[in-house]
């Protein structure tokens, strides 16, 4: 990982299947020359998930970024982030709690108290999930969202969001992860003792996130934001590279072959509009050679399209963790960084 700034530089504060935090070295040797020249001016990211490229971002050209737009899909990863910018203090009493709770079980309550939690999280109380996707859904349009304009009771929203991050400690991987019905259904982990609270890092993240706009929905959410000196990030679910292999469940909402069409067609809009982008995503001929899927759909970016080698370190068989080829998409040249 590339060296911090200082060793207090925020870090993700969940883990998130497909994080990029193993390859910042990587990401960093292909970021565009301009921000060397200091041309770029924004960032944005719109398929957010753990943040990995945000937080090392943000720490490295904080003074460089007059603007910041983040997004994603999914409600309660939004949620999260707003919660953790606008208030830290309560999600760390919250998180507090349910450490000293937790940790006063035998391992089989441990168990027991994980499962409970889990049907808790899942029963989407009124007053939580479906307030905050009405708010969404209303001021869309207005395409900023803050977390002060999601209508929920600050105590409520405090509650799931430490019920998340906690399930997220807890689960088998730390894998977040939804069947068809928008249930998470990633059972325990048996951990030894997790790190249910880290303070510090959660006050880092807090600080990092200030000034930042946040919003839930569409990867286009923030396009009238995006311009010539804006660099855009797009990791959005990966495509399968088996029909068993597909880490796409972060919601309930799919993201098939036409997504990712949608996805490259709007990529190519972007790059009229004079922006850098970045995109990453599994490569197909890892498993089939003559699979040319995403050079069909980035035909117009073939000479950018970098194969970069990964570890898959979430896999419920450890034999089939190893380093792969996954993609890098750029519309500008890799350049030797000064």
């Amino acid at each position: 990982m590339p060296k911090p700034k200082s060793a207090h530089q925020a870090r993700p504060f969940l883990k998130w299947a497909g994080g990029k935090t193993q390859l910042l070295p990587l990401i960093d040797s292909f970021l565009p020359v301009e921000f060397q020249q200091e041309k770029i001016r924004s960032y944005v990211e719109p398929f957010l998930g753990g943040g990995a490229v945000f937080f090392y971002l943000q720490a490295k050209l904080a003074k460089q970024l007059k603007s910041i737009f983040l997004s994603d899909a999914n409600t309660d990863l939004i949620s999260a982030y707003c919660c953790v910018r606008d208030d830290c203090e309560s999600l760390i009493s919250s998180l507090k709690n349910i450490s000293k709770e937790y940790y006063a079980l035998s391992p089989s309550a441990q168990s027991e108290f994980y499962y409970e939690l889990r049907e808790l999280f899942n029963q989407k109380m009124p007053s939580t999930s479906s307030l905050i996707k009405s708010s969404i859904k209303k001021k869309l349009s207005q395409t900023k969202i803050h977390q002060s304009n999601l209508e929920v009771p600050k105590a409520t929203q405090v509650d799931r969001v430490s019920q998340l991050l906690t399930l997220n400690k807890l689960c088998y991987n730390g894998l977040f992860r939804v069947n068809s019905r928008g249930l998470f259904n990633v059972p325990f982990g048996s951990y030894t003792k997790p790190a249910i609270v880290d303070e510090e890092n959660l006050r880092l993240c807090c600080a990092a996130l200030q000034g930042v706009e946040i919003a839930q929905g569409d990867f286009t959410v923030w396009e009238k934001k995006i311009n010539k000196s804006a660099f855009v990030y797009m990791d959005p679910p990966y495509r399968p590279l088996t029909k068993t292999a597909s880490f796409n469940s972060y919601s309930n909402l799919s993201f098939s072959d036409r997504e990712q069409k949608r996805l490259a067609d709007w990529f190519t809009s972007l790059h009229k509009k004079g922006a850098k982008l970045m995109l990453s995503n599994s490569d197909p001929k890892n498993i089939d050679s003559k699979d040319h899927f995403f050079e069909d759909i980035f035909s117009n970016f073939k000479k950018t399209i970098y194969r970069i080698p990964a570890s898959r370190f979430i896999n419920s068989v450890a034999s089939k963790r190893g380093t792969i080829n996954e993609l890098l998409i750029t519309n500008y040249s890799k350049s030797a960084k000064k």
